[in-house]
């Protein structure tokens, strides 16, 4: 009986790729269907909404990507939003039984070219973070950014803003999904850009982001922008107005930049780009 469940126990180690001597592209690009499931959804009265999730639930926490996924969803999922050339809306139709829509997603991730090179970048960073030896794998170098640059992608992911009482700002993103989202915004940077989402949206949940008081030059300079605004009609010339002038202000906000940092230190050892002065 030992002796079947060592055979039992060394065949499942043999089979899992978390405990290889190395990791290969192929291991990498069987990981995608593992994280990123179809989901039927509940709505109530016997309905549901096909979908899709990022989820852990089934994979070991010694897993070396376990934690990529866990603390790093809105990471990815801005991936699978951006650089995926899925047709979501064809394999989640209404009605389609979820054994179906399960298959053909998991085969719609396995063939997405694109979004499989740049999860291959991210997990190759990653891998290398945690010295796990990689084979046949070119881990390109990380390339430099200053602070500047990186406020400046980050800057496009926002749609305008509005002062509000007591020297506070609302703002407006510009996230697929979301009304006026202009893809063509934000420029073929996969990796950074990412991180520039990841960032700005943990930014954005916390309870007291809308809240923070300005400095009042950066305030005032809102101020002024939402006032010109005010005085157009037409939705196409508050874009062209509004997009630029707000992009120039995010790109100097101190509020914006202490979050990026923040998040870069937290990420810095697998980012695909360093910081520097």
């Amino acid at each position: 009986m030992k002796t079947l469940l060592l055979y039992v126990y060394l065949s499942i180690l043999a089979s899992q790729p978390i405990l290889a001597q190395f990791w290969t592209k192929e291991d990498i690009k069987k990981q995608l269907p593992l994280f990123i499931r179809a989901l039927n959804y509940p709505l109530g009265n016997d309905k549901f909404h096909l979908t899709y999730n990022i989820t852990t639930d089934s994979i070991p926490p010694n897993h070396p990507l376990f934690k990529l996924f866990k603390n790093h969803d809105l990471y990815i999922s801005y991936l699978l939003s951006r650089y995926s050339t899925i047709d979501y809306q064809s394999i989640f139709k209404p009605n389609t039984p979820f054994p179906q829509a399960d298959r053909a997603f998991r085969q719609a991730l396995t063939n997405d070219t694109l979004l499989n090179h740049c999860f291959l970048e991210t997990a190759t960073y990653y891998l290398k973070a945690q010295e796990i030896p990689l084979k046949d794998i070119s881990v390109l170098p990380k390339q430099s950014l200053t602070m500047p640059t990186l406020l400046a992608v980050a800057a496009r992911f926002f749609n305008h803003l509005e002062t509000r009482p007591n020297d506070h700002v609302a703002w407006f993103m510009n996230l697929k999904g979301t009304p006026d989202y202009d893809a063509s915004e934000v420029g073929n940077q996969p990796l950074i850009e990412a991180f520039c989402s990841e960032a700005i949206m943990k930014w954005s949940f916390l309870p007291e982001w809308s809240q923070l008081p300005y400095e009042r030059r950066f305030y005032e300079e809102v101020e002024a922008l939402t006032n010109r605004t005010a005085l157009l009609t037409d939705a196409k010339d508050k874009r062209e107005l509004v997009r630029p002038a707000m992009r120039d202000l995010m790109t100097h906000s101190k509020e914006l930049e202490k979050a990026l940092l923040t998040e870069y230190e937290l990420s810095k050892e697998w980012l695909g780009f360093t910081l520097i002065k």
